[in-house]
């Protein structure tokens, strides 16, 4: 059984942390941390999508 809340609550929790380690590493607004947030943005969208069919996404992660 899938679960797209469970799935994006990881998501969004890992997201949140590699912004911590990159703002850390290369400063707040880098290059490589707005293309990172970009692809993690993207992969979310993408989970979402695919499973949204099998749970409800709470409205706290739509974007």
């Amino acid at each position: 059984m899938c679960d797209v809340r469970k799935i994006s609550e990881v998501l969004v929790k890992f997201q949140n942390f590699v912004d911590f380690c990159y703002k850390k590493t290369y400063g707040e607004n880098s290059l490589e941390i707005m293309l990172l947030r970009s692809k993690l943005q993207d992969l979310f969208n993408e989970y979402k999508d695919k499973f949204s069919h099998c749970a409800q996404v709470p409205p706290s992660c739509r974007k």
